[in-house]
């Protein structure tokens, strides 16, 4: 079953929350320290609170944190889901549950990607950027291929204008977005994470027509 929406980089309370109203799959809270988007300690607490009644999902986004720190976060915040965006291990993935976020730009990328267990997430691979949110299209002809097999959340530049070609040409489990999404980093627009979630919803229902 396919038609699952992830919203990622939340830093405020009240996005995460209309996310979770638009009826949302996963809200991701990013714990790297080198993006923007990444969520104070206080706000992580308020939006698993906040969801602890909600069918939405909290994902923690981490990048090369060692396994203690990733076991020792997702107990004290109730993650639900540990993503992982750095050079983490098949092994670390699977020891920790942790879904692999790897960025795909090449036919090499692909391989490596088929190497890490369970669902992935297949982003834009920008050399020099950070891991994620970079609003760069990934590549959409190279993901499908391992999404005819696998569970993958497609990421990298979707948006409300560009997500339903996305659904259609790549076939995947699902989608993932943070800068589609945003005012500016870390800022949410309501209007357009409606949109989004919108336009998500009716090509992955036109696919199963």
């Amino acid at each position: 079953m396919s038609g699952y929406i992830k919203l990622c980089g939340f830093t405020r309370l009240d996005d995460a929350l209309f996310a979770a109203e638009l009826g949302v799959d996963a809200v991701g809270l990013n714990f790297w320290p080198g993006t923007p988007r990444c969520v104070s300690a206080a706000v992580a607490k308020a939006i698993v609170d906040g969801l602890a009644r909600s069918p939405t999902k909290v994902v923690g986004v981490f990048v090369d944190a060692p396994k203690e720190e990733l076991l020792a976060a997702q107990r004290h915040y109730r993650l639900d889901l540990l993503q992982l965006h750095g050079n983490e291990t098949p092994e670390l993935c699977e020891e920790v549950g942790g879904m692999k976020a790897l960025g795909v730009r090449e036919r090499d990328d692909l391989q490596r990607a088929s190497d890490y267990p369970g669902r992935l997430l297949l982003d834009a691979k920008v050399e020099g950027a950070m891991p994620g949110g970079t609003g760069r299209l990934a590549n959409w002809e190279l993901i499908a291929e391992l999404s005819a097999s696998r569970e993958v959340l497609l990421a990298g530049g979707l948006t409300e204008r560009n997500v339903a070609e996305a659904i259609q040409r790549v076939l995947p489990f699902g989608v993932d977005t943070a800068s589609g999404i945003e005012e500016c980093p870390g800022v949410k627009s309501r209007e357009r994470m409606e949109a989004f979630v919108r336009e998500a919803r009716e090509a992955f229902r036109a696919r199963q027509r």
